[in-house]
Parts: C-alpha cells; sequence; structure tokens
C-alpha cells in the first residue's frame, strides 16, 4: 500500500512538475515547433527556400567584371525565357526546348552572359537547323545536388514543356559538405505525424527541440550561411576512398535513386533524358588544392564512383552518356584556359560542352524529333 502511494504521488509530482514546465514556456512565449528558417545570409544572390534550401534570387542583376551583367529571371534562373503562366510564352509548333540541370558549373560561373554552354548550343542547333526554333534553358543554381533539381523541376522545369532533359548534377552530390540534403530538407520541414505530432504541441518540448535543431543547422557552416554549402570537415574527404559516396551531400544509393525519379519524370512530361557529367581541373592534369597532396594518375575521387554510377544507369535505361570529362582530357588544352579555378569551365570550356552536346544531338536526332539534314 505505502508503495502504491509513493507511486502515486510520484505521478503526480511529475505531472505538476511537466505542468509547470508547459505554462512557464507559454508564458515565456515560447514558438510552436516549427523548421528551420533557411538563410543565405551573406549570399546577396541567393534566398532561402522551404523546398529547396536556397534559390536564386528572382528579377536579380548581377554585375559582371567581363561582359554583360547576368539577369536572373521571375522564377530564379539565368536565362531569359519564362515558363508559360509565370509570364512566359506557350511552345510553338516548331520548337524544341532544352532544359539543363546542375550545380554552378552548368549555371556558368564566372562565365559572362551570352558566353554560357547553353548559349552556344542555341546557336549550334539553330544554324544547323535553321527552319526549327531552339531554347536552351539554363537550370543551373550554384550547389544544387540532384535532390534540390528534383524539386526545382517538379516547381518550374516540366512546365517549360522541355522536349530533352539534360542532367549534370555530380560535384554537389558527391561533396562533403557539412551536411547531408535530407537531414537538411527534414530540418527545414519536419515531420509533423506520428508520435511526433504529440510531443510538437507541447511548448516545452518545442524550446528544447528548436534550440538543437538551428544548432544542426548551423553546425560547421561558414559564418552567417545556414543551410548553405560549407567548407568541406576536413582534407581527408579527398583521399579516404571508404567516405567516398556514404559521406557525401547526396549518398549514392539516393543519387541513383534520384536519376531513376528524373527519368520517371522526363518521361512522363513527354522529354528524352541525357545525362552528361561534369569535368574538374584534375582531368586536364592541374591540381591546385594546396592542402591535399596531388592524388596519384587514375586513382579514385569523391566523385568518382558517381561518374561510374551514371555511366551504369545511362546503360541499363537507354540514356545518352556524355561525359564532358573524357572530353576535356581530349581535349588537350591546358587547365587554366579550360577552368577558372577548381571546378567552373571559363567560356573554352564552355565551348568543348556545347559542341559535345550538339555532337551527340546530331548523332541522335530523334532525341528532338529533328529531321535529318
Amino acid at each position: 500500500m505505502r508503495g502504491g502511494k509513493k507511486l502515486l504521488f510520484g505521478a503526480l509530482a511529475t505531472i505538476f512538475l511537466v505542468g509547470g514546465w508547459e505554462i512557464t514556456a507559454r508564458v515565456a512565449g515560447v514558438a510552436e515547433c516549427r523548421g528551420v528558417e533557411p538563410d543565405p545570409g551573406n549570399w546577396e544572390e541567393m534566398l532561402g527556400s522551404r523546398r529547396t534550401l536556397w534559390e536564386m534570387r528572382p528579377n536579380y542583376t548581377i554585375p559582371s567584371p567581363v561582359g554583360r551583367a547576368t539577369e536572373i529571371n521571375a522564377v530564379g534562373l539565368r536565362d531569359s525565357l519564362l515558363p508559360s503562366g509565370h509570364g512566359g510564352r506557350p511552345k510553338r509548333d516548331n520548337e524544341r526546348r532544352i532544359i539543363t540541370t546542375g550545380d554552378s558549373s552548368v549555371y556558368g560561373w564566372g562565365v559572362p552572359t551570352g558566353e554560357t554552354y547553353q548559349e552556344k548550343l542555341e546557336r549550334m542547333l539553330s544554324m544547323r537547323w535553321p527552319n526549327l526554333r531552339f531554347e536552351v534553358i539554363n537550370l543551373g543554381v550554384p550547389g544544387y545536388s540532384t535532390e534540390q533539381s528534383l524539386r526545382q523541376l517538379e516547381d518550374v522545369g516540366w512546365i517549360y514543356e522541355p522536349d530533352l532533359v539534360v542532367v549534370s548534377n555530380i560535384f554537389s552530390d558527391s561533396n562533403f559538405d557539412s551536411f547531408h540534403d535530407h537531414e537538411a530538407l527534414a530540418l527545414v520541414n519536419p515531420d509533423l505525424g506520428g508520435i511526433s505530432s504529440v510531443l510538437r504541441a507541447s511548448r516545452s518540448y518545442c524550446g528544447l527541440y528548436m534550440i538543437r535543431a538551428n544548432s544542426q543547422a548551423r553546425a560547421g557552416q561558414q559564418p552567417n550561411r545556414v543551410l548553405m554549402p560549407g567548407t568541406p570537415r576536413d582534407a581527408r574527404w579527398v583521399t579516404e576512398p571508404d567516405r567516398f559516396g556514404v559521406d557525401a551531400r547526396v549518398p549514392i544509393g539516393r543519387f541513383k535513386d534520384n536519376l531513376g525519379l528524373m527519368l520517371e519524370g522526363a518521361r512522363e512530361h513527354g522529354a528524352e533524358m541525357m545525362l552528361a557529367p561534369l569535368a574538374q581541373e584534375w582531368d586536364a592534369g592541374r591540381w591546385s588544392m594546396v592542402e591535399v597532396e596531388q592524388p596519384p594518375v587514375g586513382s579514385a575521387l569523391p566523385w568518382t564512383p558517381y561518374r561510374e554510377a551514371v555511366a551504369e544507369f545511362a546503360s541499363a535505361n537507354g540514356v545518352t552518356h556524355v561525359p564532358f570529362y573524357e572530353a576535356f582530357t581530349e581535349s588537350n588544352m591546358p587547365a587554366d584556359r579550360l577552368f577558372s579555378d577548381a571546378i567552373h569551365p571559363t567560356p573554352h570550356g564552355a565551348d568543348i560542352m556545347a559542341r559535345e552536346l550538339f555532337s551527340a544531338i546530331v548523332r541522335s536526332p530523334s532525341l528532338l524529333e529533328l529531321p535529318v539534314p
């Protein structure tokens, strides 16, 4: 009996204590549980986004030290064309549209307006098939992985009614930043179902939850950049093959799944798919990462398993594969002409990318339902 009373008194004391905490939390104005707000911090060209973590600032002009300024359109893309329903014109009967996905190398970081590979490819196609109209639409956003490009395709990409989608996501997926994309997206858009919904009804729980969530979101990131690509965890990220595809922003298994979802989306919208994985300076024989010893030629690097996965996926699914990195190697041009830094192609690099895609389309005109010249 005494034991029963002790348990009862203990339970009542716990209830009063928890209740007291809850009342105190509500009186103190502790907010309800919510997702972490993505904050691009000092990156003026970007906005935080619950859908994709970050996005280009719409209707924004980025000054350029060379050539014309870069204009970002109303849906946050480096392209003059808008999709129908967003102020753009409908696709015409004699028009072929290509959309290109990827990160800053696809966006054209440091490449002047008029010199991106999309603009060059558009001109090449128009000269080869002058009776048709071509639009090569740049969906590239600095730092975008397949996780983000998938959402971008759903939100705006498919509205363009593309005939072909060229997927070049690889470096942001394979990079060892301070977060995994799916974990970051979960912090921004937390699951409110199940037992979590019961806990989240408590303001005292929410106070503790938000402290932990914000701490996770900021861990290891650059100052004032919440949920943005940060400095890699340490220099070993390029020297430990056991970590390749595991500790990366998008683990290799999820990367393959995302490629499958992109292909599924393309087919659902009547488009063909092309995989064109990007090149990096080491493909041209230059290694500029001074904090890491230059690797032996032919050794695996973080993006190696991703390139292999892309090639295997293309072969298994009958998808055209255009490895940019092979073309950069075979060009025999010095790296300082092809890259402005470790990963970003110069206008000369953009020439190679445009020519490779153009050649692939000429070899397979059915990709765009083109007449054989």
